[in-house]
Formats: C-alpha cells, structure tokens, sequence
C-alpha cells in the first residue's frame, strides 16, 4: 500500500460566542452562512490591499458552538492576536488560540483515499468532507482537502493522542515520510502552500479563487479583490518550473531580460529533477517558454511548465 504520513506544524483557532459567523465574514474572504460540520471551508484573511495574511480550513462543532480554523504553520498565535484587535464592543465573541493542545498529519500518496479504513471507516472522503470518531480511546476528524489546495487527506487530533495514532497507522500499512518528501509531491501536484500563501499576493494570484465568495462584500480586502475581478486585473499566476540546475526559493524569474516573477517552492524530484513553484507575470506563462533563474551565485535557464507537473 502506498499510504504515507508526515506530520505537520499547523495552527489552530477556536472562534466562540454568538456573534462567530457574523465576525467572521467581516474579516474573511468566503461565505461562512453555508458552514456545516461535515465539511472544510477554504478561507482567507486578507489585509486591506488583499494580501494574504492567513489561509484556514474552517468548520464548526455541534457539541461546542465553535468555530474552528486551522491556520497556516507558524500563525496561530499571530493570527489570534490580530483577529482579536478586530473585536468590537459589542461583538458577543471569544478568539484562543489551541494550536499547543492539537496534532496535525498529512496523510498522501496513491492510496490515501484508504487512510480512514486504517481507523476502521468504510467510506471514502470527497472533496472538503470532514469524517470524525471519539471512541473513548481516541478522538480524532480527517479531512479530505478540497481540490487544488492541499495534498490528500488531514488528520487533526488532540496532541496527547499523536503517538497512538501514529502506531495505529504503522500497524496499517502506512509509511512515515519527511516535511521534504512531502513538499516535493506538493511541488510535483502544482498545488501552493504556505510559501505561497503570503502578504505578497492576493488569493487570485495564487489559485485561491474557490475561497474567494462572489456573493457577498464587505470584508477586509473586499474592495481589491472585486476589482482584480471586474477590471481583469490579475496579473500574476502560479506557474510551474523546470530548472537546468536547483534554485533556491526566492530567487528571481527574469524572460529576455525582462522581470517575470519569483520563485516560491523549489525542491529536486526523483521524477522531474529540479522543479519549482513560481507566481509570473501573466505574459511569461507560456508552456515550454525558456526564462532565465537568478541567484546571488549565479543563474541557470528553466522552463515553463503548466501544472501539475508531468
């Protein structure tokens, strides 16, 4: 079986009290009214240029009233201090942070759409969809990521379970992979991550237009985004890379002398040799077109490719 595991530093946030969805559809990008527990929404905070500023999966839960966002590594705490400051006086809402007391695994490869017969599940997850069990013994929810925004299935967990679910899915088959194994296959599937998702770019710019609602305004950001719609404004693209040598992330994408974009995700795969994620202008996304990489130590030519990579 080709089933993978890697655990991965995420945060989370609880969002209580009785105005939750209200203040949160002032500060995030998509439509929270359709919210139900057995299903993830895509969301973003946006700053009020539209940059991103986190990206979270969002569900609510039934027995605790609560909003749950699973933010991006390293954000929790940040994003819970500026969703806070965001509070008004009337707001009836409570913001803590959970990410220390939650254990988060990604579970990837060709056969992850079997990780949850591993915990005893008969069903298979679509897109977004949330299965949970609370045994007595283990408690824990998994979640299939929506397409094009993150790689296979997530397990979210309290942290003092982690290593009896870790044993559990070795006993299944399931084999532990790096942090930089599981990078490569997300480069490889031309899915963004956390470097991409960043106060560099816009959500248009980096494949998050299914967290973006059309349907309904005023929320942080709001302004920008409607107009990158309207006046076809996105200028900027996720692209894919194949380099003649490794690059480093950040180095820049130049076309005939010309500023193309940046390199975000780079990595060397067994399959495609030196590949990258990069965001390029929208006139160098050409399939096949040669550009050049430049880094302090010199530079090295790459193509074009269209994603994922193949």
């Amino acid at each position: 079986m080709e089933l993978f595991y890697t655990p991965v530093m995420l945060g989370r946030i609880e969002i209580g009290g009785k105005d939750r969805i209200d203040f949160l559809q002032r500060q995030t990008t998509n439509d929270l009214h359709g919210l139900n527990p057995s299903e993830i929404l895509p969301n973003v905070l946006t700053s009020p240029t539209a940059r991103i500023l986190d990206f979270f999966y969002m569900y609510p839960t039934e027995e605790t009233e609560k909003i749950n966002l699973i933010s991006l590594s390293g954000k929790g705490s940040e994003s819970t201090g500026y969703l806070q400051k965001k509070i008004f006086f009337m707001d009836k809402v409570t913001i803590t942070d959970e990410s220390r007391t939650t254990w988060y695994c990604s579970l990837w490869g060709v056969d992850a759409d079997r990780a949850g017969e591993i915990f005893g599940f008969n069903q298979s997850l679509r897109a977004g969809e949330i299965i949970s069990t609370g045994d007595g013994h283990v408690k824990f929810c998994l979640m299939r990521q929506p397409d094009g925004m993150g790689l296979g299935i997530l397990l979210e967990a309290p942290i003092e379970q982690a290593e009896k679910i870790e044993a559990t899915l070795t006993a299944g088959g399931a084999q532990r992979r790096s942090e930089q194994e599981l990078k490569t296959a997300r480069i490889e599937a031309g899915l963004p991550g956390k470097f991409e998702y960043t106060e560099e770019y816009t959500p248009f710019e980096v494949g998050l237009q299914a967290a973006v609602s059309s349907q309904k305004g005023c929320y942080t950001g709001q302004e920008v985004l409607a107009r990158q719609v309207t006046y076809d404004k996105v200028t900027r693209i996720l692209a894919g890379l194949k380099m003649d040598r490794p690059v480093v992330e950040g180095a820049k994408v130049v076309s005939e002398g010309s500023p193309a974009g940046k390199i975000t995700s780079a990595t060397v795969s067994s399959r495609f040799g030196p590949i990258a994620l990069a965001v390029l202008r929208q006139q160098f996304v050409e399939d096949g077109k040669r550009v050049v990489v430049r880094m302090e130590d010199g530079e090295t030519g790459a193509l074009v490719k269209n994603l994922p990579f193949e």
